[in-house]
């Protein structure tokens, strides 16, 4: 059995976060979960394809059809998730796994096929010596020092509430919507005119962070009518102060004529679901 720091790759669909489990959060390393492929290759069995992952496949200037290998909390290409994790542990984090303990992060509600699967292919492709395969949401009570408690997951493609007792998730009380991040940037593209960053991915990925992490709130005072963003390549976006308050389709969907399941209504149906001792 190896000595060497186990490595943790946190998969997620925006981006996959990951390092070696001594160092700090400074040190991790944010990969976006996207492969590229060349459009004239998309159609060919040809082994010797060129494949670009993360930044570099952002970065490329050429023609690529972008592809995300994980989505709504299931790989929906292993061969491509395969090709991005190889890239993480040879390129990214510089190391041999065979010589390396592994743990990955799962989202709850991954099917058991799927589990199996990723088993297979760290020992068998990576000969990772050992691979723990731990539950998100009980890893981010963890975190914070708590084996108990209700935990809400809200990620580029799909949000959870999950209560989770002793580390352990309870599963028939746990649920999800699609109500995400990219609901949001739907609801911001119909607002926003975004013409100028058409068909290019990174200055999409961008714009939104930028506008979600500065300018999306529930209680800041926007006196003003328009505000503007300054992108880094130097392009000025104008929208409405009256849309900063969009995040709330999370909460009250069909005011945005959204059917989902609000989050308000998953933390109730969790709750209600829950043993009377437990609630």
């Amino acid at each position: 059995m190896s000595n060497n720091v186990p490595i943790i790759i946190d998969n997620g669909s925006f981006e996959i976060r990951t390092g070696f489990a001594s160092k700090e959060i400074s040190e991790i390393k944010k990969i976006p979960c996207i492969v590229g492929r060349q459009e004239s290759e998309i159609f060919s069995d040809n082994i010797n394809s060129k494949f670009y992952i993360g930044y570099d496949a952002l970065n490329k200037k050429s023609n690529l059809t972008y592809s995300n290998p994980y989505y709504f909390g299931n790989i929906t290409d292993f061969d491509l998730m395969t090709r991005l994790w190889q890239y993480i542990l040879n390129f990214e984090l510089k190391i041999n796994p065979q010589e390396y303990p592994l743990m990955l992060t799962q989202n709850s509600f991954m099917k058991s096929q799927q589990k199996e699967k990723i088993f297979e292919i760290f020992f068998e492709s990576f000969k990772t010596p050992s691979l723990f395969l731990g539950c998100q949401n009980s890893l981010a009570l963890f975190s914070k020092g708590y084996t108990s408690g209700l935990v809400l997951n809200c990620g580029e493609s799909q949000t959870t509430v999950v209560p989770v007792f002793q580390g352990n998730k309870i599963s028939h009380a746990s649920f999800y919507t699609e109500l995400s991040g990219n609901t949001i940037n739907k609801l911001i593209k119909e607002n926003i005119n975004l013409d100028f960053i058409y068909n290019d991915l990174k200055k999409e990925r961008e714009f939104f962070y930028i506008f979600k992490s500065n300018y999306l709130s529930f209680s800041k005072d926007l006196s003003n009518n328009n505000k503007n963003i300054i992108l880094p390549d130097g392009n000025t976006v104008q929208f409405n102060s009256n849309i900063v308050d969009i995040c709330n389709v999370l909460f009250y969907p069909r005011n945005y004529n959204i059917t989902s399941t609000s989050i308000l209504q998953l933390i109730n149906e969790t709750i209600f679901e829950l043993d009377k001792e437990l609630k």
